[in-house]
Formats: structure tokens, C-alpha cells, sequence
């Protein structure tokens, strides 16, 4: 064998072998542009110039990597001995700095073996669509008592496993998840959107034209509805993209009947906000001004929002404010007021609505949609995203998923235990909700009912 071809093989072992020291090689089952199946191999580390592996370099930044020259004439005059010195001596460093890296599943890269899945790509007119998705659906079964995998993720009542999926972040789980007719949709994690069904079958991910990554997500019996820079609706099959509204900068609720979006003015006090009325099919109704925050909730007839006014020197005054869904400010209802406290989740079941606050107590409160029939839930405090079911009511506190009866007899009790983070609720058709959770890599969707 001639030494340039050996001092090729030696450089490309050094390449290999560096990869396997960092753990850090990623190998992604997806589809080409003809829909047949390929096999992508990565290696992160060459792309971490251009920020995560998910934003990939374009053909025109990868022409502009340049390796420097090298004189094969020169190198090929050292003898075998010396070659393989400074193979070795270019390989004991990088295993010493990778010496480090966690072992696969524990936070690190994946094992060679590892089979990790990202969003299709595109098809060549780059438009918007449902492709098979590649993450494993759990066995579905019940599980009672310890109901998890491992001695944090442990539950009470009935917890089934509806779907899990290794993923190669491990920053943050997936916040967005919404039910609808016997499917789960999530977002949240660059991956695009996907569609779950919760009594087993095959698994899809839609990925959108305008973001990988929405920052909400809102699911109805015939669209999709997401927002990043602004809202936009699909169908359930991620087809038909149309921009609702382009001028979205803060948070946005849709629902069959049309939404709402949130526009945060400057004022200390919070009172030049904005709520304003969206159309399903595009457009805009009335706006309303004033303290108003970002917790936006809604059935067919009336809009629920809470205003947070807080007076430079004064107390803060909470209050919760039902309109008819046309913001006609002339309707307005005061349903549930507070001082010195802010609003930290709001969700409306088919009866009540229920409110969730910083206060030092009553920090969950439930009031019917009339503005009667006042009611302290829970005086538990920390209380992040609510969901309710026809049972009870369900909130994340730390990494616990917590439930307690509407009516707010009994004790809270903690349904389940998290080994790292509880990252999104969503009610199902009767009693039950459904969660994320995840532990490094491992991101988990459950069931869990009484």
C-alpha cells in the first residue's frame, strides 16, 4: 500500500475514532425526496459553527469549509513508524478532552447503535405535509401504583404509556400538547408537529412551512392552528397553509369559533395591552385595551381573560373578566378579583373557570361561568399549567403533576412524579389527561385517570 493511501486511512481513523471518544455521532432514519427510506450519518461536532445540529448548513456554507493545503509529496517521504506516532499522538488528545462526555442516555451523544429521528425533509417543492414519524409508541398498558419506568417516575391511580422517543436534545421537553379525536399533537422541540394516536396505530409528523419550532399550538375538530411570529392555520394533515395573523408578538388562543392574540405595550403599569379579535379564515375584529395579560381562555359564547394592572408605588389588582367572544367591553364581567397577587394559568371546562395565582393562599380558585358559585380549589402554591378533566383539576408544581376534585374536596395529592420535568397537560374526552415528561434524552407521553 503506498503511504499517501495509508496517511488517508490514518486521517480518516483519527476522524472516526474521534467521533466514537466523543459520543457523538448521530445515525437518522428518514425519507428522500422520492419517498424512499435513507440512512443519514452526522457528526455535530463539524457543524457546531453554524449553532444546533437541527440548523443545518446549506450547500453554499459548506463550500466555504476549507481544509488547509497539505504537501503530500512532503508527508509521503515519512516512513511507517513515524506516520503511526502521529496517528496516535493526534488521537490521545481528543480522547482526553472528550474523556468527559456522559455515556449515551445519560445526557451525552447517542451510541453508534442509536437510532435517532428529525423531522423528514422536505419534499422538492418544499411545501408542507405529514410524513411518517419514527418515534416508538409505548405499550399502552395500565399501570397502578409505581406505575413508571424507573423509582422518580412513579404515579397514583391509573398511568398507561402512550408514546416515548429518544432525542438528541436534552435541554427541554415538549410544552405543547393538544387532544383531539383520538390523537395527541406536540410541538416543541424543533421537530415540526406530531400526531400521536393514543390507541395505537402509526405516528406522524407534520412539519410547517413558516417554523420548526411554534411557540404554541391550538388543535380543532378540522385545523391546526400554530404561532411563531404569527399565527397559522392547516389542516389536520398539515396541508393548505394560510397566514391568520402576520403581527403577532405576544401570546395567541384559537379555538372553532376563532382567537385571540396578545400585544404587550410599555407602560410600567401594564395598561396600554392589547387584546385583539381573530378570524378563523383571517382578519380582524375589536381590540380591547388596558392591563391585560396573556392568560386568554374561551368557549363558543364568551372570551375569559385576566388583567394584571400594577400602579407604579400601589398594590398590583388582579382581576378576571369575561366578555362576549365579540370584546364588546359594554358586556364586560368582573368573575374574581385579588391584590397584590398575579395570574400564573387559566383553563375553562364546559361549567366553570378555574384561575390559578401567586397568592399566599387560595392560589387555585374555580368560579361558574356566570360569575357565581366562588370557589377556593387549592392553596398550594407554585401552581404552573392547568388542565382539567371531568373529574378533577390537574396542575405541574416543581416536578410533580398534581390533582385534586373540582369542587375542591379532599386533599391535592400528587398523581405523578417526575425524574426531571413535566413539560405539558392536555385534557381528553372524559376523565384522564394526558402529559410529557422527560429525563435527559427520554421524552415520555402518559395517560393517567384515577
Amino acid at each position: 500500500m503506498a503511504r499517501s493511501s495509508l496517511l488517508g486511512f490514518a486521517v480518516v481513523a483519527v476522524v472516526a475514532l474521534s467521533a466514537v471518544a466523543c459520543n457523538r455521532v448521530r445515525v437518522e432514519d428518514v425519507r428522500g425526496p422520492d419517498g424512499g427510506e435513507r440512512t443519514r450519518v452526522f457528526l455535530p461536532l463539524l457543524l457546531r459553527e453554524f449553532g444546533r445540529p437541527s440548523a443545518r448548513p446549506s450547500l453554499e456554507e459548506f463550500a466555504q469549509l476549507r481544509l488547509p493545503p497539505v504537501d503530500w509529496e512532503a508527508m509521503t517521504r515519512f516512513r511507517l513508524p513515524t506516520l503511526a506516532a502521529l496517528t496516535l499522538a493526534a488521537l490521545a488528545p481528543t480522547y482526553a478532552a472528550c474523556s468527559g462526555a456522559p455515556p449515551s442516555g445519560d445526557g451525552g451523544g447517542p451510541d453508534l447503535g442509536d437510532h435517532l429521528h428529525d423531522s423528514p425533509e422536505r419534499g422538492a417543492e418544499g411545501g408542507a405535509g405529514s410524513e411518517p414519524a419514527t418515534g416508538g409508541h409505548g405499550d399502552g398498558g395500565a399501570h397502578t401504583g409505581d406505575g413508571g419506568t424507573s423509582a422518580c417516575d412513579v404515579g397514583t391511580g391509573q398511568l398507561s404509556t402512550i408514546a416515548t422517543e429518544t432525542r438528541y436534545t436534552t435541554s427541554y421537553g415538549v410544552p405543547l400538547i393538544r387532544y383531539q379525536d383520538g390523537k395527541l399533537y406536540t410541538a416543541g422541540d424543533e421537530r415540526g408537529i406530531q400526531v400521536i394516536p393514543v390507541n395505537g396505530g402509526s405516528s406522524a409528523r407534520i412539519t410547517p412551512l413558516f417554523t420548526s419550532d411554534p411557540q404554541e399550538l391550538f388543535v380543532t375538530p378540522s385545523s391546526i392552528y400554530y404561532r411563531d411570529s404569527g399565527v397559522v392555520r392547516m389542516t389536520l394533515l398539515g396541508t393548505n397553509e394560510q397566514i391568520i395573523d402576520a403581527r403577532t408578538v405576544g401570546a395567541s388562543y384559537m379555538d372553532s369559533w376563532g382567537g385571540y392574540r396578545h400585544s404587550p405595550g410599555h407602560a410600567v403599569d401594564n395598561s396600554d395591552n392589547t387584546i385583539t379579535a381573530l378570524r378563523t379564515s383571517g382578519g380582524y375584529g375589536a381590540a380591547v385595551h388596558g392591563a391585560l395579560t396573556t392568560y386568554m381562555a374561551a368557549d363558543e359564547n364568551y372570551a375569559f381573560l385576566t388583567s394584571d394592572e400594577r400602579p407604579v408605588g400601589e398594590a398590583s389588582h388582579l382581576a378576571l373578566i369575561r366578555l362576549p367572544r365579540s370584546l364588546d367591553v359594554n358586556e364586560a364581567v368582573t368573575m374574581s378579583e385579588g391584590v397584590d397577587v398575579h395570574p400564573t394559568a387559566l383553563v375553562v371546562d364546559a361549567a366553570r373557570v378555574y384561575l390559578a395565582t401567586d397568592a399566599p393562599t387560595g392560589n387555585l380558585v374555580s368560579v361558574g361561568k356566570d360569575g357565581t358559585d366562588f370557589r377556593v380549589v387549592s392553596n398550594r402554591s407554585g401552581i404552573r399549567i392547568l388542565a382539567a378533566d371531568s373529574l378533577d383539576v390537574y396542575w405541574v408544581e416543581g416536578t410533580a403533576l398534581m390533582r385534586v376534585a373540582k369542587d375542591g374536596s379532599g386533599t391535592p395529592v400528587k398523581a405523578f412524579v417526575a425524574c426531571e420535568s413535566i413539560d405539558g397537560i392536555a385534557p381528553g374526552s372524559g376523565a384522564g389527561v394526558y402529559f410529557t415528561s422527560h429525563k435527559g434524552k427520554k421524552h415520555t407521553i402518559w395517560k393517567i385517570t384515577r
